[in-house]
């Protein structure tokens, strides 16, 4: 039912691990419980669909061998659950696999996490596979992005902003934020992330709670949080960081009783930006996307272009100087 796999002997050749490709493995030689943790992809171990679709595949075609870590006379899945779980529906009772020993728990924990990107087989989605990533290695394992970078070949740009999102959304959800990675925009964490200091949610944790909770509660978008997340975490006068709890406690009723504020928290239909609100949040984020293209090195072409739109936008915007200062 499993062949060989040059992927996967490239992933253990790669880790330096002593390794062999056997066929001589029966169910008795997997360790107890081999069936119900899979740390290689989200949701249960066991997918049934997945092994029925391995199960009627095998009648006319073999799949990738599995990968077992050996930990004395048992072997533990790295790699490879659901098709085992396929080979044992259809009743077989020998079956080939690549086998690795190592006494590192980080080092097989490296291989586990990375064999549903590497390795050939039913994959998960390569968003998940980078946060799965940077969750168990980088942020768990504490290896750095340099080397899950030169492993995966992923941008390290994506790198640091999945780290960054995680590390925030943790920090946020500790002091009784949102509790689901998900519930806040992601673009507006790491809008926190860029104004905030994790010293001030220390200070603070219950008027900067209340405060992320609104921002859902009230289904802002990151465009739309933006202004109000800069001026919620703004710069301090020196002597107000000594009273930290305070200072975020009267943001927190000002961000309350801005007007839009008001009409979303109350449920009714979301009123509009002011102009200037909406003209400060939207050039921002155009920043943040020019910023973010520089630091991943993308090439754009027809660049002289934008410059044409940011010669019309300088223009205009002389225009309401003008008419400003006449009013």
């Amino acid at each position: 039912m499993f062949t060989k796999d040059s992927r996967a002997e490239s992933l253990l050749t790669m880790f330096g691990v002593e390794w062999r490709y056997t066929n001589k493995l029966t169910w008795d030689d997997l360790s107890s419980g081999w069936d119900v943790a899979n740390h290689g992809r989200p949701g249960p171990a066991r997918r049934e669909g997945t092994i029925e679709a391995y199960a009627t595949r095998a009648k006319t075609s073999s799949a990738p061998a599995p990968i077992l870590w050996q930990r004395g006379d048992k072997y533990d899945p790295s790699d490879g659950v659901q098709r085992l779980c396929a080979a044992h529906k259809n009743q077989e009772t020998e079956f080939s696999a690549y086998t690795f020993k190592t006494d590192s728990e980080r080092l097989a924990k490296t291989i586990r996490v990375l064999a549903n990107h590497l390795v050939q087989g039913d994959q998960e989605t390569p968003k998940w596979n980078r946060e799965q990533a940077v969750a168990v290695l980088a942020i768990e394992e504490k290896m750095s992005l340099q080397e899950i970078h030169d492993v995966t070949g992923w941008p390290l740009p994506g790198l640091e902003d999945e780290k960054e999102f995680q590390n925030w959304s943790h920090m946020i959800r500790c002091i009784g934020g949102p509790q689901h990675p998900q519930q806040m925009n992601r673009g507006m964490v790491h809008t926190i992330a860029i104004h905030a200091k994790a010293s001030d949610l220390k200070a603070a944790p219950k008027p900067i709670a209340a405060f992320c909770h609104d921002l859902k509660r009230g289904k802002f978008t990151n465009g739309d949080a933006e202004p109000h997340i800069e001026q919620f975490f703004g710069k301090f006068p020196k002597q107000s960081r000594k009273n930290l709890h305070l200072v975020f406690e009267k943001r927190l009723e000002d961000f309350r009783n801005d007007p839009e504020v008001v009409t979303r928290l109350d449920g009714r239909p979301s009123s509009k930006l002011t102009p200037e609100m909406n003209l400060r949040g939207k050039l921002k984020s155009v920043r943040r996307v020019t910023q973010n293209i520089l630091k991943a090195r993308h090439q754009i072409l027809y660049v002289e272009e934008y410059f044409q739109i940011l010669r019309q936008i300088e223009k205009d915007l002389k225009a309401i100087q003008k008419f400003a200062a006449k009013g």
